[in-house]
């Protein structure tokens, strides 16, 4: 898995390609804290490039939206993969995520909420 954090103005943009498992769920939590504690509220997951999730990335994903909730901001994917979406309906997980067909709609979805 390889991982990348950009900001968009206000917004963290953490960008995932590869296939994520329980050893990189430490890291995207790592990326989102450090967003956080630079005074960010806002994150967008690009995920168009993850080959796929195990149950720990799933569960991360469930407490990163938390912890950035219980911060006043929001968690969104952004531009899933097909993988990604099939995992995500097939545990209804689509449900509680908020997601978007393209990381531009994720972020605007953000900004037109503030």
């Amino acid at each position: 898995m390889k991982i990348n954090l950009e900001q968009r103005d206000d917004i963290g943009l953490i960008t995932i390609t590869g296939e994520v498992s329980e050893s990189d769920s430490d890291l995207i939590r790592s990326c989102v804290l450090e967003h956080i504690e630079a005074g960010g509220h806002d994150v967008v997951l690009d995920m168009v490039a993850v080959e796929g999730l195990d149950s720990r990335a799933l569960e991360s994903l469930l407490v990163i939206n938390e912890m950035i909730a219980e911060r006043l901001g929001r968690l969104v994917l952004g531009d899933i993969s097909e993988t990604v979406e099939r995992i995500l309906h097939a545990t209804r997980l689509n449900r509680t995520l908020e997601h978007h067909p393209t990381v531009d709609a994720a972020i605007k979805a953000i900004r037109e909420a503030a």
